[in-house]
């Protein structure tokens, strides 16, 4: 969402300069006009683009308590006056009164929605359009509030996955840092033996050996998570290498097919046509190879082909999709088989989640290991072995 400085008039005469969010101009001369000014001109205050204003904590509570009250019967503006009074969280209840705001100055829900495009994202907005035009907020709302439930916790297992290692590898190198430039210069001021010459320089390159490849890995995750957030060139390399990369990779894909038949389940399940639902689908997906993907599936259907075999040529995302497609396409029931491969997929992402909790503390047991043997040998004992003869 854009941020503009307007220059306004009341309906007095009087100017005055205010701040105002919308994704666009036409959005912004809107809201101007909902509040009865009148706008004089306005600027973009630069640098202001799509900036999150709530987390996803916020975002998952908030969608909780939005299904509950509309599964109950509740409209949404008055799900919104109850949930205004719920949430004793201070954030949640900004959301709620911004929200709110929106719905009193003539907005509607949908479009409210719009507002917040970097807070909500675009399966979620559109969604909840979807299921604004067809009467069924409440049914799309306990599905949204699922999907974010299982998507916190699949993001939760893998932060967890990754959070003990990380922790461990730092101290080692912080440890090994502290002995390199603070200890060891310090035994060499106190002893002038050669010997400790060679081990110092032992040590050395043990050090450059372990830090230059780490730094080395670090530097390119980092120049992938900038180019993919940069121009469609540079940002069509990083997600192919994201693709292919050991690991990430799988876990990337797997997350994308998700998504995508989470929005097909969906879109189909509330009766728009299957090329209207890929190309809603195509917008929640972040990596351009498999959002071009799904655009020429949905080209292909429009043509006449079947959706298994557009599926099949994709090579892009996994067999499995085709195949099962097919067999729905044969039975006569599509949308079912949308939900089974949700349902695999959610599934896939925990069995590999929870792989990678199994083997990495021993994988983690091994490198500490390996490393603690190195120091020892090219360190520990060639010091003692000094400091016997000495003594």
């Amino acid at each position: 969402m854009k941020r503009y400085k307007c220059r306004i008039s009341d309906p007095d005469g009087k100017i005055s300069e205010i701040e105002k969010s919308a994704p666009d101009e036409n959005s912004l001369i809107k809201l101007i006009n909902n509040d009865r000014v009148f706008l004089i001109s306005f600027n973009e205050i630069d640098g202001s683009g799509n900036k999150r204003l709530f987390n996803k904590r916020v975002i998952l509570d908030y969608t909780d308590t939005m299904a509950l009250m509309l599964q109950s019967g509740l409209s949404v503006k008055d799900s919104l006056k109850v949930a205004s009074s719920a949430f004793g969280d201070k954030k949640t209840g900004n959301l709620v009164e911004l929200l709110s705001d929106f719905l009193n100055k003539g907005v509607s829900y949908p479009d409210a929605l719009d507002q917040l495009s970097a807070d909500f994202n675009p399966l979620y907005r559109g969604m909840v359009r979807i299921g604004d035009q067809t009467g069924s907020l409440d049914k799309i709302y306990g599905k949204l509030a699922q999907y974010l439930s299982d998507e916190k916790k699949m993001r939760e297992k893998i932060l967890g996955a990754l959070m003990y290692p990380l922790l461990v590898i730092s101290v080692l190198f912080i440890a090994m840092i502290a002995v390199f430039f603070f200890v060891f210069p310090r035994i060499k001021q106190t002893f002038t033996d050669d010997s400790l010459t060679v081990i110092f320089d032992r040590f050395q390159v043990m050090m450059y050996c372990t830090f230059i490849p780490l730094s080395l890995f670090i530097l390119f995750l980092l120049f992938l998570f900038i180019a993919s957030r940069s121009s469609s060139s540079l940002k069509r390399t990083a997600d192919k290498i994201h693709l292919k990369l050991p690991l990430i990779g799988p876990i990337s894909l797997l997350r994308s097919s998700l998504n995508t038949m989470f929005s097909l389940e969906v879109l189909s399940g509330s009766g728009f046509p299957i090329e209207v639902a890929l190309s809603e689908s195509s917008s929640v997906l972040n990596n351009i190879l498999l959002k071009e993907a799904v655009l020429r599936i949905r080209k292909a259907i429009v043509g006449g082909d079947k959706l298994s075999e557009a599926f099949r040529r994709e090579n892009v995302f996994p067999n499995r999709i085709s195949v099962w497609i097919g067999i729905g396409e044969a039975s006569g029931d599509v949308s079912k088989v949308f939900s089974q491969l949700r349902n695999y997929f959610q599934g896939e992402l925990d069995k590999i989640t929870s792989r990678i909790m199994l083997l990495i503390e021993p994988v983690l047991i091994v490198f500490v290991g390996v490393f603690m043997i190195l120091f020892v040998i090219l360190f520990v004992v060639p010091l003692f072995g000094i400091f016997g003869a000495i003594l």
